[in-house]
């Protein structure tokens, strides 16, 4: 044993398991065969990390509230892994305590919250969601990318890759001669068919990536331009 000492890291984990999980509705029964959540995190840092994830497998879902072709569609494994990094706890909490004056009402600034908010977005913390995927007995998606806000806007990346894309575009092909709502999403996973690139294994693949200008590009071809520059010079000329 050992006592902590300032500059220590003190990582927290902790995880849940379920099995035959049901959640009773109005609508009916939502469950899974297994369920399980997983939390950790490396405490008060300059540069932490916080990581959640999500497992379960065989999903069901009151089919009365779903149309008939989308239970086809519908996932039965998850596999989700998101959190963050680089996030500054450390600098955040010395700040706090060295501001805090009990003595004072209120014991903090009044422009203290903006102040660590500044701090901590200076830092740039990350939004990363780790290799995940979502999935049935025909179909998988796998997703993984980082995003963060050096600005007002994200500068994000994201990579789908989707095995079984051609069971899709045959469900809601089906679907749409009858249905109108499939024929409203039709064109559109058609559409999204167009911007993949299709790999050596027959998945199809998109890498998106948003821009802090506004720009959005999928597998390199533009999507959306950048949004455009305001310029408010011309007020002060108008004046």
């Amino acid at each position: 044993d050992r006592s902590i000492k300032p500059g220590d890291v003190i990582e927290i984990d902790g995880t849940y398991g379920f099995k035959d999980f049901v959640v009773e509705s109005p609508v009916g029964k939502f469950g899974a065969t297994q369920l399980s959540t997983a939390f950790g995190m490396d405490g008060i840092s300059q540069s932490g990390k916080v990581n959640y994830a999500i497992k379960a497998s065989g999903l069901t879902v009151p089919q009365q509230m779903l149309p008939n072709w989308s239970v086809a569609l519908l996932p039965t494994d998850l596999d989700l892994n998101f959190g963050g990094a680089n996030i500054d706890l450390d600098s955040m909490a010395k700040k706090t305590i060295d501001t805090l004056d009990l003595n004072n009402n209120p014991p903090l600034p009044e422009d203290f919250g903006d102040q660590i908010s500044a701090d901590f977005l200076a830092m740039t913390p990350k939004v990363v969601l780790g290799h995940s995927t979502v999935k049935n007995g025909n179909i998988e998606i796998a997703l993984e990318g980082e995003m963060t806000f050096p600005g007002e806007k994200p500068d994000a990346s994201l990579t789908v890759d989707i095995a079984g894309y051609e069971k899709i575009v045959e469900t809601l092909q089906n679907a749409a001669k009858t249905d109108p709502e499939a024929a409203q999403y039709f064109p559109m996973v058609l559409a999204v068919k167009g911007f993949g690139k299709t790999l050596p294994d027959g998945r199809v693949e998109w890498v998106i990536n948003a821009k802090p200008d506004g720009s959005v590009l999928v597998n390199g071809a533009m999507l959306k331009a950048a949004d455009p520059v305001q310029d408010d010079s011309s007020d002060e000329d108008d004046g």
